[in-house]
C-alpha cells in the first residue's frame, strides 16, 4: 500500500515539479540570462489584476449558469449546440478589446520589471 502511495505522489507531485524546473532550465539555456531574458519579464499592474479578476468572474458565471440554471436565459444559450464556444470566444475577444483600450487610455495591464521588483 505504501508503495502505491509513493508512486502516486511521484507521478502527481514530483513529476510536474521536475518538468517545471527542467523546462525553466531549458528556456534559460535557449534565451540566456542576459538582456533578452530581462526584456521578456513583465509585472502585472493593478488594472491587470482587475481585468483578470473580471474575466475569472465571467467564467465562473458561465459555469454556474450552465450547471445551475440550464433553463435560464444564459444557461439556455450556453446549452445550444455552439453556445458555449460562442460565449467563450466572445469573452476572449471582449477582454482583449478591453485590455487594448486600457493600454491606450494609459492604464496598461502589464509593465516592464524594474530593478527593485523581485
Amino acid at each position: 500500500m505504501a508503495g502505491i502511495v509513493l508512486i502516486i505522489v511521484g507521478i502527481f507531485v514530483l513529476l510536474p515539479i521536475a518538468l517545471f524546473f527542467a523546462g525553466r532550465w531549458l528556456v534559460f539555456r535557449i534565451i540566456g540570462r542576459g538582456r533578452a531574458a530581462r526584456r521578456e519579464m513583465r509585472k502585472i499592474t493593478l488594472a491587470g489584476f482587475a481585468l483578470y479578476a473580471c474575466l475569472t468572474l465571467v467564467l465562473i458565471v458561465f459555469c454556474a449558469a450552465y450547471q445551475l440554471q440550464p433553463d435560464g436565459p444564459l444557461g439556455s444559450f450556453l446549452h445550444q449546440p455552439m453556445g458555449l464556444l460562442a460565449a467563450f470566444l466572445l469573452t476572449v475577444v471582449g477582454f482583449g478589446v478591453a485590455e487594448t483600450l486600457l493600454r491606450k487610455l494609459g492604464a496598461p495591464t502589464m509593465r516592464d520589471k524594474d530593478r527593485r521588483d523581485v
